[in-house]
């Protein structure tokens, strides 16, 4: 991941996710989210989002719809990239 800005926001997202730091989470994935963002970095906040949830002792219900709103916000990027580069 390249460092700074959202990078940086998506470290201490994932950081406030894994010690179940819910409002310190929500924070950073609103800040996250309301940047312009790369696909690649959505992606990876989902993927490494996925995997906290998957941890021994992980609270996969906190977790799950604030995964759901990266994945939403991923896909809907992508979306957006492909309508304005359609494939030939």
């Amino acid at each position: 991941m390249r460092r700074g800005g959202v990078s940086d926001l998506n470290d201490l997202a994932l950081v406030a996710a894994g010690l179940g730091e819910w409002s310190r989470l929500d924070t950073h994935l609103s800040e996250t989210l309301t940047a312009p963002t790369a696909w690649d970095d959505l992606a990876d906040l989902a993927l490494y989002l996925r995997s906290i949830a998957a941890a021994p002792g992980a609270d996969r219900t906190r977790l799950a719809p604030r995964i759901a709103c990266v994945e939403q916000a991923r896909d809907e990027l992508q979306a957006r990239f492909a309508a304005a580069y359609p494939m030939k």
